[in-house]
């Protein structure tokens, strides 16, 4: 956790499990193959951590405010039971990972800015 400064200003492990323990399994940032329709956890602990992606598309082209542009992306609407209000959007680059973020039920838009090797 980090103050508008960027100042650490604790740590907490809510929501941490590990696989294998307590009836938790392991999860997928992306599939290998996604497909359109395709439903997935991203994390598995029952009632604690359980993050779900459902693919929207794939082949997307994502251009970013900066005016960079990915091409070949997978869409996905990522959700919660735990927190069903909580709906965004997001965009995978091939080769990059997570280039954006968009939240549905709030006025937020996160997007890549730099990228290192």
């Amino acid at each position: 956790e980090y103050d508008d400064e960027g100042t650490e200003i604790g740590t907490s492990d809510e929501g941490s499990w590990e696989s294998g323990v307590d009836g938790a399994e392991p999860g997928y940032l992306m599939l290998a193959s996604p497909a359109a329709g395709t439903s997935y956890y991203q994390e598995y602990h029952e009632g604690e951590a359980e993050d779900m992606a459902y693919v929207v598309a794939t082949g997307v082209t994502v251009e970013l405010d900066d005016g960079t542009t990915y091409t070949g992306c997978v869409q996905t609407l990522d959700w919660n039971p735990l927190e069903p209000d909580v709906l965004e959007y997001k965009w995978y680059a091939p080769g990059v990972g997570v280039v954006k973020e968009e939240a549905l039920t709030a006025d937020e838009t996160v997007e890549l800015v730099s990228l290192a090797p």
